[in-house]
């Protein structure tokens, strides 16, 4: 499945946090659009970058009307809803 719109990643490229949330978006072959958060420049200290994130941290996803922020979050909610062959997240606890 893929979503009705491009995501929208709100990230830094310098950011391993970031990377690792944009690698799950490429390996799932999933259409996104990245927008370079000015971190040096205070931009997640705004109002508008903390009515996504509060903490003021990237990543941030936006899926349609879905907010996810927080890569360990982006990656369990892309496996969750985008991943079909349940390789990226298990069904079992046991098999983590």
């Amino acid at each position: 499945m893929k979503p009705a719109q491009p995501i929208l990643f709100h990230g830094f490229k310098l950011s391993g946090h970031s990377h690792r949330a944009e690698l799950m978006l490429h390996l799932l072959d999933l259409p996104f659009t990245f927008r370079e958060v000015d971190l040096a420049g205070g931009e997640q200290n705004g109002a508008a970058f903390r009515k996504l994130n509060p903490l003021g941290t990237v990543p941030v996803l936006e899926d349609g009307g879905v907010v996810v922020p927080d890569s360990v979050a982006i990656l369990a909610y892309l496996a969750a809803r985008y991943d079909e062959s349940g390789a990226w997240l298990p069904s079992e606890p046991a098999q983590f």
